[in-house]
């Protein structure tokens, strides 16, 4: 199993309206950004200022289908990520549940 750590001062959450972005202009991430900077290791060029997984990858990823376009996961990820509805403890349990039916262990911290 991968593991990510993601540490909640560089975290963009709880934005509803307003989609987070992967990679902002001051080095934060949704949590989408950033599985994408330390498990895909894709450049923060690549990411700063994109809403969205299919603008980065144009095949299939953890994110994006065969197509390139944004997949179920990836959507999942965004409304949890971005509801404004959720307090950040029930925010993080959700996403960790759901990063680990993709094998992937998210640790959150300070």
């Amino acid at each position: 199993m991968k593991t990510l750590t993601v540490k909640r001062h560089e975290w963009l959450r709880g934005q509803d309206g307003n989609s987070s972005e992967l990679l902002d202009e001051n080095g934060c991430s949704d949590i989408i950004g950033h599985c994408m900077r330390r498990i895909n290791n894709v450049t923060q060029d690549r990411l700063r200022g994109e809403l969205f997984p299919d603008a980065v990858f144009n095949g299939p990823s953890l994110f994006t289908d065969n197509k390139g376009v944004h997949n179920s996961f990836a959507m999942q990820c965004m409304h949890f990520n971005d509801s404004s509805a959720l307090s950040d403890p029930v925010r993080e349990r959700r996403l960790t549940q759901l990063f680990e039916e993709e094998n992937i262990r998210l640790t959150f911290v300070d």
